[in-house]
């Protein structure tokens, strides 16, 4: 797993930690003392220009360029970007071959030369996306069932039952007089129709949990019953992230879903599509009692994770909703409210990403001589943190073992935690202060970023 050629790795990531300013002063390489007087997880670009106006090793800041101003690639023609590490300020912790193999004093980029090539993508952070399909329009005629079948479709579904096999569940009112029933208004039969399918559904949904806590069902989903003027249920501008909604008591137990962020974010997103509204309410349904209940959103919820390990990136899991119209039950419509996506810059994916290539290009010496053993290497990347992600694409021209020279390319992904899509103010600020002045005076550079130019960073 040791890189013995002289190719650069070609997958680097630099990961920003908390909300920090960078190092701009002074030399990577102490001349005495413990300490690079870098904290963990702060960044720095550092020269690499033996001739440059920084000298190389030395830190760039915002004014240490030429006229007290930014450095570009005609004052500093390459450059590393640096990370710093828990044994940043520790060095007496390492010795010759631990700051190799185990946890290093810093993490570095690629040399980046100003001269080649460079391609840069910046991306905010953006919440994922639950699926949710709203239905509001229900046949109400007496003696005629109400079916409704939903299916499921995710990537981890696909992988163990197979593309035409997705799993279903079915939901259905009985053949019923409304009028025998003292249901005399078109509300009456709607919140009946309602109750009576959202508990139905609810048996096959894993929120759902006998005493003994023994799920009911098996499927990421819920169904919600829903009064789209406002009844005495949670307000959908109440929904928060961490705070339980009750939505369905069977034989005096309560049950409840406690929104996340991309639980929270899909009901924006379903107020946004549909007839919601932020004072429509999510009804504790009680089949038995009558409500005020007249629509119902159905939300998929992601995937469940292997309790072991999981090594599949994708979590969302997507509904096809169908009101059948067979056997004399009546159809249904429904309105797609919200679509499922993964998001954008979430830790888990990335930290799959760099256990799956880049650390694989580190060598560690768990594996060295054992070859069934895989302890795995440092990893900075928190899978719990959302960031903004960039990421620089640079080239360079070596030999490829004889006279020919080859073009390598190396990504270097620099992560920054990400509050609602805007990144740490102190670390973004100085990306772009020192950062993108010198990329964007590269002699060849691709850019695709949403910042607003000069800048480059989100």
């Amino acid at each position: 797993m040791y890189n013995t050629t002289k190719h650069p790795n070609s997958e680097t990531f630099i990961v920003a930690k908390g909300d920090q300013s960078f190092k701009t002063a002074g030399s990577l390489y102490p001349t005495s003392g413990n300490s690079l007087t870098l904290a963990d997880g702060q960044l720095g670009i550092v020269s690499w220009d033996t001739n440059g106006f920084v000298g190389k090793g030395s830190f760039l800041s915002a004014t240490n360029g030429p006229s007290a101003g930014a450095n570009t690639v005609a004052d500093v023609a390459s450059i590393k970007i640096i990370q710093g590490t828990p044994d940043s300020n520790a060095l007496n912790n390492l010795n010759a071959i631990d700051a190799a193999i185990d946890m290093p004093p810093y993490v570095s980029s690629v040399e980046i030369k100003g001269k080649n090539k460079i391609s840069f993508v910046g991306r905010a952070a953006a919440t994922p996306l639950l699926d949710a399909h709203l239905i509001t329009d229900f046949a109400t005629t007496d003696f005629q069932p109400q079916v409704l079948r939903v299916a499921f479709e995710s990537v981890r579904s696909n992988k163990w039952n197979g593309i035409h096999n997705q799993p279903n569940v079915m939901a259905r009112t009985a053949s019923v007089d409304y009028a025998t029933l003292g249901l005399g208004t078109d509300a009456a039969v709607r919140d009946y129709v309602v109750r009576n399918l959202v508990s139905d559904l609810n048996t096959h949904s894993q929120l759902v949990r006998t005493v003994a806590g023994q799920p009911t069902g098996r499927h990421p989903f819920v169904a919600l019953g829903i009064d789209i003027s406002g009844g005495s249920g949670t307000a959908l501008s109440a929904v928060a992230a961490g705070t339980p909604i009750n939505f369905i008591t069977r034989g005096g137990v309560n049950y409840s879903v406690t929104p996340d962020a991309s639980f929270v974010a899909t009901i924006t997103e379903a107020i946004a599509n549909s007839t919601l509204a932020t004072t429509s309410t999510i009804e504790v349904i009680d089949v038995n009692t009558a409500g005020t209940a007249d629509a119902i959103l159905l939300v998929a919820l992601e995937e469940q994770q292997a309790r072991v390990q999981d090594t599949e990136p994708r979590r969302a899991n997507r509904i096809n909703v169908t009101g059948n119209a067979f056997m004399g039950s009546q159809g249904v419509a429904f309105t797609i409210a919200s679509r499922a996506t993964e998001g954008e810059g979430q830790g888990r994916y990335y930290n799959l990403k760099y256990t799956f290539r880049a650390n694989l290009q580190n060598w560690s010496r768990e594996w060295a001589g054992m070859t069934t053993t895989f302890l795995q290497k440092y990893n900075f990347v928190d899978p719990t943190q959302e960031y903004n992600v960039f990421i620089i694409e640079s080239f360079d021209s070596r030999k490829n073992g004889s006279t020919v020279y080859e073009q390598f390319p190396a990504s270097t992904y620099i992560l920054v935690p990400s509050t609602s899509g805007a990144s740490a103010a102190n670390t973004l600020a100085d990306l772009n202060a020192i950062l993108a002045p010198w990329l964007n005076s590269a002699t060849d550079i691709t850019k695709d970023t949403t910042a607003t130019a000069p800048a480059l960073f989100v």
